[in-house]
């Protein structure tokens, strides 16, 4: 079974980088307690490499770092199916307001010619969107794909 990879540690580095390197860090350590299929791991241990490889300190660097969290990220809900806490309620939030929000706040709208009764249709598909995506997050933790993680966009 092929392991992730560790982060190279570094020294003497500003409060920004070292902020990106410890949640990348805390990220990594989940992932150690996952079982990961080894393509998955190859692609991440890739990220690292990449991480790990990047020369010299500069103003770039958090950017960097935050580029490879994401790109990680990423991995992990397409091909893993593995998601942070909070994933799709955040997800079917502005789904909901979109996609059921605005069409029910017209409707409410259209009859009185009035369009102060559209925020009450963004609401109400606000309130539907966290509710389709509190049942698929708990739906996540219980199948096991939900880290303990919330990941910061």
């Amino acid at each position: 079974m092929i392991e992730i990879l560790e982060l190279r540690t570094l020294d003497d580095v500003g409060p920004r980088l070292t902020r990106r390197y410890a949640v990348l860090q805390r990220l990594l350590e989940t992932l150690k307690h996952k079982n990961l299929p080894e393509g998955l791991v190859l692609q991440i241990n890739k990220e690292i490499e990449m991480v790990n490889g990047y020369e010299g300190i500069d103003a770039a660097h958090p950017a960097f770092v935050a580029r490879a969290e994401k790109r990680i990220w990423r991995l992990l809900e397409k091909e893993g199916r593995l998601v942070p806490v909070g994933y799709y309620a955040q997800l079917w939030m502005g789904l909901g307001m979109a996609v059921f929000g605005v069409p029910i706040g017209l409707a409410l709208s259209q009859p009185q010619n009035h369009a102060a009764y559209l925020p009450i249709g963004i609401a109400i598909g606000l309130s539907l969107g966290l509710s389709i995506g509190g049942i698929l997050d708990h739906k996540a933790r219980r199948e096991g794909r939900q880290l303990d993680l919330k990941r910061k966009c």
